[in-house]
């Protein structure tokens, strides 16, 4: 689990150096490194507006870009990224710009047409190892606009590795407890936006699992809008995390994952036909997953179901029938909580191994999915547009995992540690984990 100190410190309030973090972490049972610092950008590293753009008259595979960038007249850059279009706002590096890399913008005259700067990509910039075109910036930045806070930066990434016991640390909320209770510092877990439900909703949802799914929540949102951005602060999160950006609410699923350590997955509503069911498959019943593999199934395998058939592999990967895609307008959201062992056993007959059943054979926290649904649904209408349909959940609550109280001798406590603690000290420490005393 890669973490960002900028995020965790959003989650977290400590005095601790950071650098004394993996330490304290590593002691603590979650071996810890820190894996990479991103430094902040030149000031002469500011946002560009490309107000004009023509061929180069030299080159097929270079154009000329006027860019915006707040100053009376636009700046003249030759530029080769594919992605280079008019209207689009990328990084410009001004004349005299030291990059990251070392790279030092000069004036240069390429193919004969003159470049008073360079328009850049992540890579460029230091924030990916590779990329391809320009780093394509919020629409709505304002030309010239610094980056260094709108990107986050500087930054620094933690690396936590977490043994198969520690699956309540595979999120930000997760570490931020951790990194409260060993520094005394106050978890502040941000507010959720209250979503508005404006849309009714048709489909139920039955258990059918044996018990392997003893929760599952889910919402319909219509009318969003194709092709939404993913919004920079979001897309640079995912990105530090390992993960790639591929569309909003695909980033959005994954952004959910990453904070809270609920896995989610989000249907096309319209390709989803009728109720949802989750059962076990039916013997050498078939399922074509997102990305193309193709399965035939044991009787053991959970499956999600429409009135059509399979749709997703419970706990591990979406089904391509009901995938989302560029002009999808209606999505169904799902969180759950599923059997680990369950997880665990379809995972390793099939050979998939995914950021979803990674957490799930692990254990995942059975109160997260209702509030999951809710935080991805802010952030789809927020970024997307849409109407929420009521929040629909189904739950086996006898097969939920029962929260059991356990009692704690001050004086064994002691003789276990060493030391003696006073109640408050213990007591708080319970408070930061999130436990009630």
């Amino acid at each position: 689990m890669i973490i960002s100190e900028n995020w965790l410190r959003e989650w977290v309030e400590f005095d601790l150096d950071f650098n004394s973090l993996p330490a304290l972490l590593t002691a603590a049972g979650l071996e810890t490194g820190v894996v990479e610092e991103i430094k902040a950008l030149p000031k002469k590293v500011v946002a560009g507006h490309i107000v004009q753009i023509s061929p180069h008259p030299g080159a097929t595979d270079l154009t000329l870009c006027d860019v915006d960038t707040g100053d009376t007249k636009p700046v003249r850059v030759v530029c080769g990224a594919p992605n280079a279009a008019l209207g689009v706002v990328a990084p410009l590096a001004r004349i005299g710009s030291e990059l990251p890399a070392g790279q030092k913008i000069r004036e240069a005259v390429i193919r004969g047409e003159p470049s008073n700067g360079m328009l850049c990509s992540a890579a460029e910039l230091g924030l990916e190892e590779q990329s391809q075109g320009l780093l394509l910036l919020d629409p709505e930045l304002g030309s010239g606009s610094q980056l260094n806070d709108h990107l986050q930066l500087p930054d620094r990434l933690l690396e936590v590795e977490l043994t198969p016991n520690r699956g309540d640390c595979l999120s930000i909320l997760g570490v931020a407890r951790e990194v409260a209770a060993l520094t005394g510092g106050r978890l502040k877990e941000p507010k959720l936006p209250r979503v508005r439900t404006t849309e009714c909703e048709t489909r139920s949802i039955s258990l059918d699992g044996d018990g392997r799914c003893a929760r599952y929540v889910g919402r319909s949102i219509t009318d969003i809008r194709p092709g939404a951005r993913t919004p920079d602060r979001i897309r640079e999160r995912v990105t530090r995390a390992g993960l790639r950006s591929i569309d909003a609410l695909v980033d959005i699923s994954n952004y959910i994952m990453l904070e809270l350590g609920q896995p989610m997955h989000a249907f096309d509503g319209d390709r989803l036909k009728g109720n949802i069911q989750v059962r076990p498959a039916n013997p050498k019943e078939k399922i074509k997953l997102l990305d193309g593999e193709r399965l035939t199934l044991d009787a053991k395998s959970l499956l999600i179901t429409d009135e059509n058939g399979p749709v997703a592999l419970a706990g591990i990967k979406g089904g391509a029938s009901t995938m989302i895609h560029p002009k999808t307008h209606t999505i169904f959201l799902e969180a759950a909580f599923f059997d680990p062992d369950g997880v665990a056993r379809t995972a390793l007959e099939y050979g998939l191994n995914t950021d979803a059943s990674h957490r799930f054979e692990r254990g995942v926290d059975f109160t997260l999915p209702a509030k999951a649904i809710d935080r991805a649904s802010a952030l789809v209408t927020q970024i997307c547009g849409g109407r929420c349909g009521p929040r629909i959940e189904s739950s086996e609550k006898a097969l939920l995992p029962r929260r059991t109280w356990v009692s704690l001798r001050s004086a064994r406590l002691s003789r276990m540690l060493g030391e003696r603690l006073s109640k408050k000290k213990v007591l708080g420490v319970f408070d930061s984990l999130g436990m009630k005393c």
